[in-house]
């Protein structure tokens, strides 16, 4: 188990590795690469955490050090940079909408410093909704142990709002969303398609009275002229 999740989360390590690298470049101005460095910094801490989740469930699984890391460390900032990148992506998905149903409105909302607001928020919201997955395990008698505030009610509830606003909502948000997207390009690629085939095609006439008509002569029609000059002046 832990090999097989170890390569996959280094896979992910290197390719988000690299989006930070590009993204992080100062010649990237637009509201959507701030989105998208937050979406691949909250990944690369993800994938960083179940690496090493990986290893203390697998080949460090007895070790009490490793796996306070996976109870006190993955879990509550585990559950804040998952819910960084879903609620991130819906805010992706939210612009590109604007950007193609409400052009004018882009221009205000679209920006910079609206997407660094909006991510700020993200982040402040998924820290906060996170911190009571710090009180799920304690320390006891050398054992890592439920807590009595996992079995309670608030926990519980807790958690049903969590699945609701980071599991079932952004399904259905980015569903519809991308489902528009798809609507809105569609009508636009038939408009351009009609265009294309409205353009007259452009017509080649190479006759000596087409070319006297539109006013223009020919190399080939002024050295017809000239010979015939010649040929009437010797006569």
């Amino acid at each position: 188990f832990s090999g097989v999740v170890s390569v996959i989360c280094l896979v992910g390590v290197v390719s988000n590795t690299l989006n930070l690298t590009v993204f992080l470049r100062g010649n990237l101005k637009e509201s959507h690469y701030t989105y998208l460095t937050v979406l691949s910094a909250s990944d690369l801490t993800t994938v960083w955490l179940v690496f090493f989740s990986g290893l203390a469930r697998g080949v460090l699984k007895d070790s009490l050090f490793w796996g306070c890391f996976d109870a006190f460390v993955h879990l509550p900032l585990g559950s804040a940079s998952t819910s960084i990148s879903i609620l991130t992506l819906m805010l992706v998905t939210f612009e590109r909408l604007v950007i193609i149903k409400a052009p004018v409105a882009s221009m205000r909302l679209c920006t910079t410093t609206v997407a660094r607001q909006a991510s700020a928020m993200v982040i402040l919201f998924s820290v906060i909704f996170s911190i009571p997955y710090c009180f799920t395990f304690i320390v006891k008698d050398g054992h890592i142990k439920y807590h009595h505030f996992a079995k309670s009610q608030y926990y519980s509830v807790h958690n049903w709002i969590r699945l609701v606003l980071f599991g079932f909502l952004p399904g259905v948000v980015l569903l519809l969303g991308n489902l528009l997207l798809l609507h809105s390009l569609r009508p636009r690629k038939y408009q351009q398609q009609s265009l294309h085939h409205q353009q007259p095609a452009p017509s080649f006439d190479s006759s000596p009275s087409s070319n006297s008509h539109n006013g223009i002569s020919t190399p080939s029609l002024k050295r017809q002229k000239t010979h015939r000059g010649k040929n009437n002046n010797n006569n």
